[in-house]
């Protein structure tokens, strides 16, 4: 476990008021198929705004508590297992914020945008993890 016991400064979205923190968070061990990458540089989206504020928008595309982010670059730093022959440490890599299950009716008909179970990188959705960190990881 290369990063057990290390920390890292992240916004945190907790609490449902207009509001990030920023914490010292554990760094995360990157699981089978997942990627550790350290954020390089991060976009501030329409929706991370929402998020700050939590307002009604926020409420329906976002699930507490989370780091804040989807629109970023980063460096891989590790590889869990089974990660994909295509990544390497030290490639830099962007990152697409949605997950789709693969399962639904939308994703076996070529409609993944449209997934039922839509996951989101930096909302809250299916990982708690985004891209204003100094690290970060899908969670599968």
């Amino acid at each position: 476990m290369a990063f057990q016991g290390k920390t890292m400064k992240a916004l945190w979205k907790k609490d449902p008021t207009e509001s990030y923190t920023y914490e010292e968070l554990a760094i995360p061990e990157p699981g089978p198929g997942d990627l550790l990458v350290k954020v390089l540089t991060a976009s501030i989206c329409g929706s991370d705004i929402n998020l700050y504020k939590w307002n009604e928008t926020a409420k329906v595309i976002a699930t507490l508590p989370f780091t804040p982010g989807h629109e970023c670059v980063a460096e891989v730093v590790a590889l869990g297992p089974d990660c994909p022959a295509e990544f390497a440490v030290g490639q830099r890599v962007c990152c697409e914020n949605h997950f789709y299950c693969g399962t639904c009716y939308q994703c076996t008909h070529n409609e993944p945008h449209i997934c039922q179970r839509l996951s989101q990188y930096g909302h809250g959705k299916g990982t708690v993890h985004g891209g204003k960190l100094g690290i970060g990881r899908k969670e599968g």
